[in-house]
């Protein structure tokens, strides 16, 4: 989780529910995607998409090399588990992890 959401992976007392109400979700994905990844993710789920519209929540893809993240940041990052979701068929926990800083 990255941008104002990250705010959350700092608070120690968090319910999951808190983390899931935003109208925007930021994807941070292991590696970089190709741009047609990247701009077929945002048709589909991006602003005013049909998702949005639907769901009442949009996802913004980030780049793996846009927040500038300390080095060995994913094993200092908290991680909290807010529900799951059936994902190709098989039900899958959903986990946000939040990159923490070294300042």
């Amino acid at each position: 989780v990255v941008g104002s959401q990250a705010f959350y992976g700092t608070q120690t007392a968090l319910r999951p529910d808190v983390i899931v109400e935003s109208i925007d979700v930021d994807l941070l994905p292991p590696r970089r995607i190709d741009i047609s990844l990247f701009l077929r993710a945002h048709s589909e789920l991006g602003y005013e998409s049909d998702f949005h519209l639907e769901k009442g929540f949009y996802v913004d893809v980030v780049q793996p090399e846009t927040p500038p993240l300390p080095s060995g940041w994913p094993s200092r990052a908290s991680r909290i588990e807010v529900g799951t979701a059936t994902i190709g068929g098989s039900e899958r926990t959903i986990t946000a992890v939040f990159p923490k800083s070294t300042i």
